[in-house]
């Protein structure tokens, strides 16, 4: 049954993908490496990364209603950049949403065992998906200042109930 859902997603993807025109990327001077500070994390094991920083890159405008956002995090070890290549103006019309490339927690650009002062290496703590998405939550509506964003929070639920049977 788990099987069928994943397959479901999968397909999903791939006629999104395929039926996606591509579009010139908007705000170039956008496009460059930033950074929010979210302070000492809490993580679900009641542990914390300390100075924990959040790695993001921007593209094409914000409405007024701020309603045209749409979050793509990175996968594990990948980064804002290696997705700077494949998705704003291609996967993702940047002339009509406001795309936040976020870079996880523990790939080498947002906080993690091969950049933290405080943390190096094996004294970092081990984080969950739960946690990269409260990272991510955080650095939404404490930071950015935007009001939930649902779309950050599907595809780590959708994850989490496929694998752990929830």
């Amino acid at each position: 049954m788990k099987t069928n859902y994943a397959c479901i997603i999968v397909l999903s993807v791939c006629f999104i993908t395929s039926h996606v025109k591509a579009q010139p990327i908007e705000n170039k001077s956008l496009d460059k490496q930033q950074f929010c500070s979210l302070g000492n994390l809490t993580l679900e094991s009641g542990e914390k990364i300390y100075d924990c920083k959040i790695g993001y890159r921007t593209y094409g405008k914000l409405n007024a209603t701020k309603s045209n956002i749409i979050l793509f995090p990175t996968w594990f070890t990948g980064t804002s950049l290696t997705l700077e290549e494949m998705i704003p103006g291609k996967l993702i019309d940047t002339s009509a949403y406001y795309l936040i490339l976020i870079d996880a927690l523990g790939n080498g650009v947002s906080s993690s065992p091969s950049n933290s002062s405080k943390q190096p290496k094996l004294q970092f703590p081990k984080f969950s998906i739960r946690d990269m998405v409260e990272s991510q939550y955080q650095m939404l509506t404490n930071n950015l200042k935007f009001s939930i964003c649902m779309l950050s929070l599907a595809f780590p639920w959708v994850a989490r109930n496929l694998f752990n049977g929830q």
